[in-house]
């Protein structure tokens, strides 16, 4: 699928397992094609969503839109997507000027070579919205996600015990942290 393109957020070298590709970031523009490709892509990846989630298109919707009074369609974050559609990255929760909680993921599975590509998204993040802080929360399960960070520069702050279900089974979620002066 070809998305709707906007400007380029950043282009970047990865040194991944083939050896160096240049990658794009764009904004993603929610549009109803979008989304579907989006939900398609991610229902796949039973670590990304409950199975509610990734069973229905209209649950997956709710998390990401909501409508106002007026009866106009707003979203709940900002949102890029790599290359065509490689992968995505999200923030939602956000506190203009303040916070914002970070998602992403590689359809691929791929971690490789991605993390200077992930840090200069934050910084622009970081420039563009003026964050004070972005924060992550990742569930132990997904191990790759908790190096991930780490390697990214998030700082653990904490953890919630028993606080994602995955498999049937109860799992605790680290929270992390990054300033705007650490990346």
């Amino acid at each position: 699928m070809t998305i709707a393109i906007h400007d380029t957020v950043l282009t970047c070298e990865c040194d991944e397992p083939e050896g160096i590709v240049n990658r794009s970031i764009y904004p993603m523009i929610l549009t109803p094609r979008a989304l579907k490709e989006f939900w398609e892509r991610a229902r796949h990846h039973n670590t990304l969503f409950s199975a509610d989630v990734r069973g229905d298109f209209k649950t997956f919707l709710e998390l990401f839109l909501h409508e106002l009074p007026s009866g106009d369609i707003e979203c709940h974050g900002l949102f890029w997507v790599v290359d065509d559609y490689i992968g995505v990255y999200y923030m939602t929760d956000i506190k203009p000027g303040v916070d914002a909680q970070v998602h992403y993921s590689f359809f691929d599975g791929r971690h490789k070579g991605r993390v200077n590509m992930s840090r200069m998204l934050l910084k622009h993040a970081f420039d563009e919205y003026k964050f004070h802080r972005l924060s992550a929360s990742i569930p132990l399960y997904a191990q790759p996600a908790l190096m991930f960070v780490e390697k990214m520069g998030f700082k653990k702050e904490g953890r919630k015990r028993s606080f994602a279900w995955h498999n049937n089974q109860w799992f605790d979620v680290n929270l992390y942290g990054i300033l705007r002066d650490e990346v």
